[in-house]
């Protein structure tokens, strides 16, 4: 599992990001952020005040829904807006219109504007 941040401007919008990437399943990204070991995607928090989890999972019983909970767990007091979660929808879909079910750059950028105009 490697932990990696960084920051980037987008639309005049300052983002700071933690990337994980988990080799294997999500489960053991999931008990390293539930352990209170996960002092980079804390410290982003508690730094910025608020979250945007995206992934390709479906929205109902995906990872970010884990991760979602568990920030909220360990940063609820920090948080100036609710966890948004910008995720594949909650439907089978044929490979060939994978493009419009995973999430694009329009629906985590318009997640980026209703957590920071909540």
């Amino acid at each position: 599992m490697v932990g990696k941040t960084g920051s980037m401007c987008l639309a005049g919008i300052v983002i700071h990001m933690v990337w994980f990437i988990a080799s294997g399943a999500a489960l053991p990204m999931v008990w390293f952020i539930a352990s209170g070991a996960a002092l980079p995607i804390t410290y982003s928090v508690k730094k910025t005040k608020r979250v945007v989890v995206a992934h390709e999972a479906p929205l109902t019983g995906g990872f970010g829904a884990e991760l979602a909970a568990s920030i909220q767990e360990e940063c609820f007091l920090h948080l100036e807006a609710p966890v948004a979660r910008v995720t594949g929808y909650d439907t089978p879909f044929p490979y060939i219109f994978e493009p419009f079910y995973l999430p694009d750059k329009w629906r985590c950028l318009q997640a980026i504007h209703n957590v920071l105009n909540y």
